[in-house]
């Protein structure tokens, strides 16, 4: 588990980088078991938050409402630029 400054305000946090449950399991609870088993460990850690990412995408939408149920709150936004993995590379 890695432990980093918090960008968005004071103090230390874990970031949830991925978080996907199988059609199988969805609505049975895992999810918020798996957050709260995250949570338990960053206040063992002494880590004053959490932070977890989500993609953008129309599927996520559940997933999101989710979040919020549980707290979370829209923080920042994530940014990406692809590599030209052959530019310079002749």
């Amino acid at each position: 588990m890695l432990r980093c400054i918090f960008f968005e305000a004071d103090g230390t946090y874990i970031r949830i980088l991925a978080l996907a449950t199988s059609k199988h399991y969805r609505r049975k609870g895992v999810a918020s078991l798996l957050i709260n088993h995250v949570e338990q460990i960053a206040q063992a850690r002494g880590c004053s938050a959490l932070a977890l990412n989500s993609g953008l995408h129309e599927a996520r939408v559940g997933a999101h409402l989710f979040y919020e149920k549980l707290g979370f709150e829209k923080a920042s936004y994530d940014f990406k630029r692809k590599v030209n993995l052959t530019k310079g590379n002749d």
